[in-house]
């Protein structure tokens, strides 16, 4: 698909990665209402197959002004203490190996 994959991002994770850059055939879509919210998250739970070699973009489908809300990104939580718990327990999971059902959040 050319949105979620199209040349510029591709071009990005092949610079980054000096090889060739993969993408999943399914893509993930979060719809949210102007007043939603989809709690926090991490991509991995749901992508990663058990692999620890993921990384994922946010593609909007067009402006995103600042009364929409915008991706929220806390730069460092990884290494936070607080976030310890939240990293080895659902961080860890994988939605397909645990066969879970239905919202974590």
């Amino acid at each position: 698909t050319a949105l979620p994959m199209g040349r510029r991002a591709r071009s990005f994770f092949e610079n980054f990665f000096r090889e060739s850059a993969k993408t999943f055939d399914f893509k993930w879509l979060r719809a949210m209402h102007s007043e939603g919210f989809t709690g926090a998250h991490v991509d991995n739970v749901y992508m990663s197959r058990g692999s620890k070699e993921l990384y994922t973009i946010w593609t909007p489908f067009g402006d995103v002004p600042l009364e929409m809300g915008t991706l929220a990104v806390v730069e460092g939580s990884h290494r936070l203490p607080g976030f310890k718990k939240f990293q080895t327990t659902y961080g860890n999971m994988d939605v397909e190996a645990e066969k879970l059902q239905g919202s974590l959040v």
